[in-house]
């Protein structure tokens, strides 16, 4: 979730997800982590593999938005 973290002043954050953004997505998502290491918390906890995984929606939907915005301003 840190992809939709904003500084809106010096030293004070925010979360801003997008509209777009779809939660059940990123369920399903640790869903299928959770279930490819055997719905064994300790060990999606401990596989960094499944950290990169869960960062790719996040982090594609908002190089996507980015995109988009940057295309309007051209």
């Amino acid at each position: 979730m840190s992809e939709f973290t904003e500084e809106y002043k010096p030293g004070f954050w925010r979360l801003a997800k997008p509209d777009s953004f779809k939660p059940g997505t990123m369920i399903t998502q640790a869903v299928q982590q959770f279930r490819g290491v055997d719905s064994d918390p300790m060990q999606m906890g401990r596989d960094a593999g499944v950290y990169d995984a869960l960062r790719i929606y996040p982090t594609t939907l908002m190089q996507v938005i980015g995109d988009i915005r940057d295309a309007g301003e051209a």
